[in-house]
This record gives structure tokens, C-alpha cells and sequence, in this order.
């Protein structure tokens, strides 16, 4: 009897875990459902987005080979989303010249399971013609982990490329012709009790080596610059013009940014206001370093020029005085030897005129 009670006690026992155990398998049934229902509720939200997207959205497997590809790549490529699904790799459409270089950067971030954004790379499209994209990706996973694939979207950004090396070769160009530049005007302002402010000309980086805003914030800065053994000539010039009267242009020297010192014409005009008082001067600031420096080397030229004019008038006195002496010794003897040689031309002749005469008087 017991036996039997304990049976029927252990079988209600298993009755009691086999409808928990139903009951989980439904409540697993009924999540795993949802789950289904919430992923495919979120694969259709992707597709939507995907469809809608002005970017063209792919999915890869491992290899590389299309798996998904939105409309939008008829737009960006050329190609019809069924011309490259199970038909295309992704590595298909780099441009040849750099091809395998991209396929290996890409399948390294493939290996190492990475993110990747703002990959850029040119492609093909199927005319021909050649687009910059922008790619992002993210790698896809399985259940245990393993990678099966890549999900992402590129974005053309040719027209950002162009307008970006446009305006690359345009700052080049600017740069090329403010470097060009060797001379800036600039405005010296006076204020009461001796206030002044300055402003400077874009032309004036390339020669001193400070901005024109540079300038603006520090009024003395162009003081400041001035060779120190300048600086008096430059004071009294301005003394002269707030006195009203006209300087001619002045050369001096500036010490750049860089320290190095650098020459130049400044050409000063002043402005009065009706009671005579200078209230502004305008300047042409030009770089003459090149010409001094060619000045200087004429200059050294010259010297070096009339030093060896010098030594060689000095070198013609010695050589002319050595010319009288050597013709002084040379005169005696040859004085000496003259007379002898008429001597004996004399003695000479005798004996030919008395040959002569005897051989007359022997009949010859």
C-alpha cells in the first residue's frame, strides 16, 4: 500500500516537472518567438532604411563576395544590385593600380575581426569613370562568435575630393604668389597723447615674417623690428615728416621673425589735418636685400679690384726701376765694345787697302 501511495506520489512529482518543464518550453517557445519577430521586425527596418538611404548599404560574406546590396548602388557604381549579388567581390571595383594593396589592408581588418570607418578608396564605376568613397563596416558574427561577414555603406565623397583639392591647389597658388611678393604697404596711425595703432598688408608675412594681425594686436611691433643701429635714422625721419616736411625714401634694415635681417626701401607719405598736425602716414615697405647683397659684393669687388691696381702700379715702379738700373749696367760695356769693334774695323781696313795697292803694283 505505502509502495503504491509512493508511486502515485512520485508520479504526481514527475507529472508536477513535466508541466514546469511545458511550461518553460513555452515560455522559451514564446521568446524565442518574440526574438524572431523583434529580428525580423529589425532586419525590416534595416531593409527600409537600407532602401531609402542615399548611401549605398552592402553586406558581404568572409570572402568579399556581394550578399546584399541597397538600389543605391546603381547611383554610386553603375551596376544593378542583381548585377552584383553572388556575382561581385568588393575588391572588384578598386582601381586597378592600387588593387591588391586595398585587398590586403581590407582582409587584415577582415582577420582582426575590426570596425572600420571613414575608409577612403577610389573605385570603378562601370563607365568607367572613377569615384571616391567613404566606407564604414562593421563584421557580423554568428552564434559562436565566428565571423561570417561585413555589413556597412559608402558615401561618394568625390565632389568633397575635388572641391578639397581645389581649394588645396587655390591655398597653393595664394601661398605661392603672397611668397612671390617683396613689397606691402601698411598705415601708421596717431591718436591723442601719442596713441597709435597699425595696420599691415597680407604682403607683409612673406618679408617680416609676422601677419598682419600680429601687428594690429602690438602697434610697436613694427619698432620693435627695426635694426637697432637704424632705429635714430628712422626716429628723425619721423620728426621731419611731423614737422611737415618731405623725406625722401629711406633703406634700413628689419630683423624678421625668424631673426634673420632683411633690407628695405620704405617710402613714407604723410597726412595732416587741417591744423598741420600729422595725424596718419601711409608706407611701401620693398625688399631690397637681394640688391644690397649684390651692392656689397660689387663693393668688395671694387676694393678688391683697386687693391690689385695698387700692387700692380707699385709692381710696374719696381719693375721700371729695376729696367734702369739693369740698362745702366748694360750701357758701359757695350760703350767698350763699340770702340773696340771701330778700332778694329779701322785697323782692318788699312790692311785691306795696302792688300789692295800691292797687288795693284804686282799686276793683278
Amino acid at each position: 500500500m505505502k509502495d503504491q501511495e509512493k508511486s502515485k506520489e512520485q508520479l504526481l512529482d514527475e507529472l508536477t516537472q513535466m508541466s514546469q518543464r511545458i511550461a518553460q518550453l513555452e515560455e522559451s517557445e514564446t521568446r524565442r518567438k518574440e526574438v524572431e519577430t523583434a529580428l525580423q521586425e529589425s532586419e525590416q527596418r534595416f531593409r527600409q532604411v537600407a532602401e531609402t538611404s542615399g548611401e549605398f548599404i552592402w553586406e558581404v560574406d568572409i570572402n568579399g563576395l556581394y550578399t546584399y546590396a541597397n538600389p543605391v548602388v546603381e547611383e554610386i557604381l553603375g551596376y544593378k544590385p542583381e548585377e552584383i549579388v553572388g556575382k561581385k567581390y568588393f575588391y572588384d571595383f578598386f582601381i586597378p593600380d592600387i588593387r591588391d594593396a586595398l585587398k590586403k589592408a581590407a582582409f587584415e581588418v577582415f582577420a582582426g575581426k575590426a570596425v572600420f570607418r571613414n575608409f577612403v578608396n577610389p573605385n570603378v564605376r562601370k563607365n568607367g569613370t572613377i569615384v571616391i568613397l567613404e566606407t564604414s563596416g562593421l563584421p557580423v558574427m554568428d552564434k559562436q562568435g565566428n565571423l561570417i561577414g561585413y555589413r556597412g555603406a559608402d558615401r561618394d565623397i568625390t565632389a568633397r575630393k575635388k572641391a578639397e583639392e581645389t581649394l588645396r591647389v587655390s591655398e597653393e597658388r595664394y601661398k605661392s604668389m603672397v611668397n612671390a611678393v617683396t613689397m606691402y604697404t601698411y598705415s601708421v596711425y596717431l591718436g591723442q597723447e601719442g596713441t597709435i595703432s597699425t595696420k599691415h598688408s597680407i604682403g607683409c608675412i612673406p618679408i617680416t615674417g609676422y601677419n598682419p594681425e600680429e601687428y594690429e594686436s602690438d602697434p610697436y611691433l613694427w619698432h620693435n623690428m627695426i635694426y637697432p643701429d637704424d632705429k635714430l635714422m628712422i626716429e628723425n625721419t619721423i620728426k621731419e615728416i611731423m614737422a611737415g616736411h618731405k623725406v625722401p625714401p629711406i633703406e634700413h634694415r628689419l630683423i624678421r621673425r625668424d631673426g634673420i635681417v632683411v633690407w628695405v626701401r620704405n617710402t613714407l607719405v604723410p597726412y595732416y589735418d587741417l591744423f598741420g598736425r600729422l595725424v596718419q602716414y601711409d608706407g611701401l615697405i620693398e625688399d631690397i636685400t637681394e640688391r644690397k647683397i649684390a651692392e656689397d659684393k660689387i663693393m668688395k669687388l671694387n676694393e678688391e679690384l683697386e687693391k690689385k691696381v695698387a700692387e700692380l702700379t707699385e709692381a710696374n715702379k719696381e719693375l721700371e726701376a729695376f729696367n734702369r738700373t739693369v740698362s745702366h749696367d748694360l750701357q758701359t760695356p757695350l760703350t767698350l765694345i763699340g770702340g773696340f769693334t771701330s778700332r778694329y774695323l779701322k785697323i782692318y781696313g788699312d790692311i785691306l787697302d795696302t792688300y789692295e795697292i800691292d797687288m795693284t803694283c804686282n799686276g793683278y
